[in-house]
Order: C-alpha cells, then structure tokens, then sequence
C-alpha cells in the first residue's frame, strides 16, 4: 500500500513539473503506460501530443485535450515547482515501478504455468525469458537513429545551406573566424577572466553584436542591476563615455543622435534582460523556454556561473558548480541555443598575473570538461595608449570544432568594447 502511495506521489509529481514547464514530456523518457494510473496515462499522453502539435501545455489547455475534472488536472499542477533533476528522479521511479509491475506479471505468469504437473518447463522458461527481453526493451521512449541517417542528413542539408543551424556571431571577425564562422547553436561558451579584466564587457559586447544581427537574445545578470547594464548599452552602442553616462546628466542633441543610431544599429528590440540576485538553472530554463515559443531564441548570456544558485544543496560548492555547469550545457543542447557564460578564475591567477589555463577555472573543474569552448580574456599589464585603450588578449584555450590561439585586442573600458587589433 505504501508502495502504491508513493509511485501515486511521483506520478503526480512529474505530471505536475510538466503542467509548470519545467521539462517536456518527450525529455522523460517515458510512455503513457508506464504510469500506474489510468488518469495519469491520460494526462501524459495528451502532453505528449500537445508536445508533438508544438502547441503550449498548461492548465487550460491539458483540461481542454484530457476532459478530465479541473480538480484532477489540478492536482497535478500543484507544487512550488520542480528542479529538472528532481522530475527526471520522479521519471526514474515511475519507470522503475512500470517495470516491476510488467516482471512481476511475468513471474506470476510462469510461476502458474509451472505449477502444472505436466508443464513443459523448456518451453515456459523460454517464453518467460523473451517477455522479459521484450519489458527491458520497451522500458524507455528514447528512440536512436543510424550514424548512416545522421551523415545523410549532414550532406543533405549542405546542399540547402538555409538548412544548416545559423551562427551565432562574437562581434569579431578574428574571433568568428576560429569558431569557423561563428558561436554554434547547442554550444556552451564560457569566459574567464580575473575580476575586473572585462569579462561582463566581453560577455555584453557579444550579446550586442547578436542582437544587432537579428539574433533574439536572453541576457542574464546576477552581478549588476538594470540600470547599470542600461548605462553600459548607451555607452557601447554609443560610444559616450560610461563616466559621462553615470551622471545622469542631460545629454547633448549631439550625444542623442548617436543614442538612437546606436539603438537602431544593435536591435536592442531582440536582447532580453533580467537581472536577479537569486537565480537558478531551472529559472533560466522556464524564461528561455518561454521565449522560445513565443518568438524565437538563439544566445542565453549568464553573467555569472559563480553567482547562480545550486538547485539543491551538495555538498560542496564544487559539487554545485559542476551540477551548474551540466545543467548549462544541457540547456544549449536542448533548446539548440548558444548559452555563454561568465566565470571567475581562482587566486593563483591573479597573484602571479600570467596567462590563464583551464586549470585555473574557478570551483570546479567542470567548467572545462562541460564547456564546448572556452575563451580567456587577458590583461598583461601593458599600459593604456594614449586614447585609454587597453592592450589585451582573447585566448582561446579550448574549442572543440576550431582553432586554439590568441587574438590581440584593445579594449576600450570609458565605452564598453572590445576591438581586434588592426
């Protein structure tokens, strides 16, 4: 009875973390007959077809497909929200229990026909033993497909270059040139730099120039509020310096102009901005999945790993950030969207002032090991020109489909930019 209490308990539980966003049907892994409850089969496999439809799943429209009772539905919609991690644990116990249930079918089923006293035991230890490969079989919904489909499809879609997933530009044609056009969809890209270096800088100029290329993006800030990153768009888009901005002092026709021709240049219309100081994976993942579908999305920034929020408590914080770090990477590949992401280096670093390695990653060595590439921004130190640029370095220390090197930049601090080297 206890046993059936609790399958009940994560039934409802799954149902109602998928009612609320936090994962998709298709992303459980499960069939409608896995759920114990012939309600619960009914209201999964509505999900799933809402899913299939591309059509929204919510409250109104799981009363709409099911016809059940607003009660029922109801109850599992409940609930303060779900962590991804704790659905998929919530699936794992009901697929776990559907397969009890189907072996233990089997084993009551043989067990009578070998009661029998004339009962060809050959012959129904056979048959039990298929039933059994054929319940492990069907014990998941994940389909795969041959490595033959997948090259096919590659070919394919170099014919129909508008086939193949758009780049996701850096602003910089260096910089694009050794991702061999660009940042790829379902990447993580990660920047690490000490504190103070330019990484947010770096992190912001690349949401612009996406932005300014048409591309909808979603920039997390966990560090500054809305009006300090307002502040830093006017000065880069601008190219007024930050000190003057920060005064709130009126501006010149002049300096007007060249708001609203920055403005229109960037298409700030297409960057997203939401600023928290407490913030987790799973926030990150309802807004973007939110956006979405509603108009589209290709860049999440998060601005930065070390401040966001564990879903539950580890252990450790290195524990945390390597949770963190997974959850990042699996949010690109599930919506197909570059996810860049700010990181701390560790006090090493920044005592002894040479050039980072991914070792130097702070908290966990995770950041390496989940991120597609990894990009460094260093200061060696070299004094300021005479306009007040910076000499820098952007080495690219990790980049799975392109070059290794380092770019040679100026940054440009009073306005918020980065430049190659000319």
């Amino acid at each position: 009875m206890q046993e059936y209490r609790l399958s009940a308990a994560a039934e409802q539980s799954l149902l109602s973390a998928i009612v609320q966003n936090t994962l998709r049907p298709s992303e459980t892994g499960l069939l409608p007959s896995h759920f114990e409850s012939a309600e619960h089969q009914a209201i999964f496999k509505a999900a799933l077809d809402l899913e299939q439809k591309k059509q929204p799943i919510d409250l109104v429209t799981m009363v709409e497909a099911t016809g059940l009772d607003d009660e029922l539905v109801n109850i599992c919609a409940g609930g303060m929200g779900f962590s991804i991690d704790l659905a998929l644990k919530h699936a794992q116990i009901i697929r776990d229990n559907a397969l009890k249930r189907e072996i233990s079918r089997v084993l009551v089923d043989t067990s009578a026909a070998l009661s029998k006293p004339d009962a060809p035991v050959s012959s129904v230890c056979l048959t039990a033993c298929d039933q059994l490969k054929e319940i492990i079989a069907g014990s998941t919904a994940v389909t795969t497909r041959s490595m033959l489909e997948l090259v096919l499809g590659e070919l394919d879609a170099r014919e129909n270059p508008q086939q193949l997933p758009q780049r996701v530009t850096t602003g910089m044609d260096l910089l694009d040139g050794m991702m061999n056009g660009g940042m790829i969809p379902s990447n993580f890209v990660v920047i690490g730099a000490r504190p103070g270096v330019g990484k947010s800088a770096l992190l912001l100029s690349m949401a612009l120039a996406a932005g300014g290329k048409g591309k909808k993006v979603l920039y997390i800030s966990l560090e500054m509020s809305d009006e300090e990153n307002a502040q830093r768009t006017l000065a880069h888009i601008s190219q007024i310096a930050f000190s003057r901005l920060i005064k709130l002092e009126p501006l010149s026709d002049k300096e007007n102009i060249r708001i609203s021709e920055g403005m229109a240049a960037y298409g700030l219309e297409n960057i997203q901005h939401y600023a928290a100081a407490i913030c987790r994976v799973s926030d990150i993942r309802n807004l973007a999945v939110r956006l979405k579908d509603q108009g589209g999305l290709d860049m999440v920034c998060v601005d930065y790993i070390g401040l966001l929020r564990p879903e539950q408590n580890l252990g450790s914080r290195v524990n945390e950030i390597s949770q963190i770090t997974r959850d990042l990477k699996a949010l690109a590949m599930e919506l197909g969207v570059v996810v860049v992401a700010a990181a701390q280096l560790n006090r090493d670093n920044a005592k002894f002032n040479r050039r980072p390695v991914l070792s130097d990653l702070r908290e966990s060595g995770s950041i390496e090991q989940d991120a597609n590439v990894v990009i460094f921004v260093h200061d060696d130190g070299t004094p300021p020109d005479e306009f007040g640029g910076k000499r820098m370095e952007l080495i690219i220390a990790k980049n799975r489909q392109g070059q290794r090197g380092i770019i040679r930049v100026v940054f440009r601090g009073n306005v918020m930019r980065f430049a190659e080297e000319s």
